[in-house]
């Protein structure tokens, strides 16, 4: 059996990893436009999904590239294959390994980002509510308070005005407490 025979294996795992890489390069190029379209879209939660996809693609990107490296290695104290090509091949392992560890970084900053945004959005969603809330009351308040007043302008009662300036303060006071409470 030849060198090139015996090491024949070798070289078919590492065409596996460079074949399985360069899927993984592929679908972290789609993801990553899909994670940019949903940014812009402003769908957090498909990009905060996205992300997580990327995440694991990275991993995918780093335990194949280390496996090669070791194959290459390997290969290299064997002294079998040509050692201008292991070192070409070890080049590019290492440029996708800081690639994928750069990538890493950025998802979760991005992460970050996005899960301070979902906050942000729920915060806003809940205190929108909360001041519908307080518009719809302070509403039915003001006419309340607005028609005793009509009525005590309209008729010479004593009794009305009282009623008219308990109203006003009955409003006063739920406003107060509302304001408070939201």
């Amino acid at each position: 059996m030849s060198n090139k025979d015996a090491h024949y294996p070798t070289i078919m795992e590492l065409k596996t990893i460079e074949f399985e890489i360069n899927l993984l390069l592929k679908a972290y190029d789609s993801v990553h436009k899909s994670f940019l379209q949903n940014v812009i879209d402003k769908d957090w939660i498909a990009a905060l999904n996205n992300l997580g996809e990327l995440e694991r693609i990275n991993q995918g990107l780093l335990n194949g590239s280390s496996k090669g490296n070791q194959l290459l290695d390997k290969a290299l104290s064997e002294g079998e294959i040509n050692h201008e090509i292991i070192i070409l091949q070890k080049q590019k392992l290492d440029k996708i390994i800081r690639q994928a560890e750069s990538q890493r970084a950025i998802a979760k900053r991005r992460k970050k980002e996005l899960l301070d945004i979902e906050a942000d959005v729920e915060s806003t969603n809940l205190l929108q509510k909360s001041n519908s809330l307080q518009y719809t009351i302070l509403t039915i308040v003001g006419i309340i308070v607005a028609g005793f007043t009509l009525k005590t302008i309209t008729t010479d009662d004593i009794t009305m005005l009282d009623n008219a300036i308990l109203a006003i303060i009955i409003g006063l006071i739920i406003y107060y407490v509302i304001k408070k409470l939201y």
